[in-house]
């Protein structure tokens, strides 16, 4: 069963096909992300989850349209491909817009030992109000990690998400930034306790601003941590 700790884990996401191909260990990433609404269910990811099922832990995603989702896909579509990838899940992901409408999903994932993340994704700024509200609302919603990806447009965001991912103490937390910000963003978050990391697997990042994951697990193993204030 998955654990999540006070250590900075990285997350390697695909949603290039092609990667389906790899092999990937925890040299490459602490876990691998499937993002199915890009990838879908068929035999390929069916494969690869078979293949790596107890070699490394796998979160499912299957986002949204208005969050950043491929394909357009209905929310009836994602809950298939959710299910259907579900008994190789270590953890899964779904918007806490949409928690619940996803409660019974949910439901069944934690009655398996499934950790769930609760995310919210901003495409266009960085409202540090209403991502401190959003990254709340997911853990009163019952979220083993409350995440939350903002666009930082300029130092000042910059300057404020540190102050924000600071603050957070011991909540368990991932943040982190998009953007040309986003790269600098994602060491400060793990240096101040961001559980999930996220860079990419394959050839191509799922979000601006991602370092490819293999390298950013290196960084962040070689950057020292920031003491929480409490």
């Amino acid at each position: 069963m998955l654990s999540f700790s006070s250590h900075p884990l990285t997350v390697g996401a695909i949603t290039d096909a092609k990667a389906l191909a790899g092999n990937f260990g925890t040299e490459s990433a602490d876990l691998v992300e499937l993002r199915l609404d890009a990838l879908g269910s068929g035999q390929a990811v069916i494969d690869f989850a078979q293949r790596h099922h107890g070699q490394i832990p796998l979160l499912i995603t299957a986002r949204t349209p208005e969050e950043g989702g491929a394909n357009q896909l209905a929310f009836e579509k994602r809950l298939e491909l959710l299910q259907i990838l579900l008994p190789y899940a270590a953890a899964v992901d779904v918007e806490v817009a949409q928690a619940e409408a996803y409660s019974d999903f949910l439901g069944e994932a934690r009655a398996n030992d499934t950790k769930v993340v609760l995310s919210s994704h901003d495409f266009v700024g960085f409202d540090h109000v209403a991502t401190l509200e959003r990254l709340s609302l997911a853990q009163s919603a019952g979220a083993d990690v409350a995440k939350a990806a903002v666009t930082l447009r300029d130092p000042v965001d910059l300057t404020l998400f540190e102050s924000l991912v600071a603050g957070l103490g011991e909540v368990p937390f991932s943040l982190m930034g998009m953007g040309a910000y986003g790269p600098i963003s994602r060491i400060l978050a793990a240096q101040h306790g961001s559980l999930l990391n996220y860079g990419f697997l394959g050839d191509e990042p799922t979000a601006p601003g991602q370092w490819p994951a293999r390298l950013l697990k290196e960084v962040i193993a070689n950057t020292p941590a920031i003491a929480v204030k409490n």
